[in-house]
């Protein structure tokens, strides 16, 4: 899945998920998959009537990771904050489990699970951006992703580590190996010169 299929899912997941929250449990909209399995709502197949499937449950128990990564991937802080209203000490991780699930059929919630794996330097990316907003520096809606970048001058913002040629709308350049870090509270990781 690339990254623009694996954003609209997201999307998709985290719609559904907050219907199927405010359908079937307005009271207790963060039921957790040891909840559902004490409360009896964990059924064998794959349907959701009358119980509900375990992917189900557990795909609404990952809503706050769901959540998280969506932020990261539309650079809109606004899921970051909905993610951390659901979990205090959510922050970016290396190889995350994905429990999701899509619009409902007659059949039910059809589900997808899988790992997320971010690369180091991405992951790194996640933690400056994710404690520039902890700490309340970067307080904009909207960031740019971790793809993103911008030449300005004889720079090149960007949030990505490059070493050599750069490729960027239909042009290629060349950078300085040795990025300065910039702090949290601006948009772009680095600044790089370009050659």
């Amino acid at each position: 899945m690339n990254p623009e299929e694996f954003m609209a899912f997201l999307e998709s997941s985290t719609d559904t998920i907050r219907k199927f929250r405010k359908t079937h449990f307005p009271l207790l909209p963060g039921i957790t998959y040891v909840q559902a399995a004490e409360l009896d709502l964990i059924s064998e197949g794959s349907g959701y009537r009358p119980c509900f499937s375990p992917n189900l449950i557990r795909a609404n128990e990952n809503f706050a990771r769901q959540l998280f990564e969506l932020a990261m991937l539309k650079g809109e802080r606004s899921f970051w904050l909905e993610a951390r209203s659901l979990e205090e000490n959510i922050g970016p991780s290396t190889n995350t489990e994905i429990y999701g699930f899509l619009e409902p059929n007659e059949n039910g919630f059809p589900c997808l699970h899988g790992h997320l794996r971010n690369e180091i330097d991405e992951f790194e990316w996640q933690l400056w951006r994710h404690q520039s907003f902890v700490n309340g520096d970067y307080q904009a809606d909207l960031f740019p992703t971790y793809n993103c970048g911008d030449v300005v001058g004889d720079e090149f913002h960007a949030n990505k580590r490059f070493e050599g040629d750069v490729y960027i709308y239909e042009s290629m350049f060349s950078v300085n190996p040795n990025p300065r870090l910039l702090p949290g509270d601006q948009e772009f990781r680095f600044i790089y010169l370009i050659r």
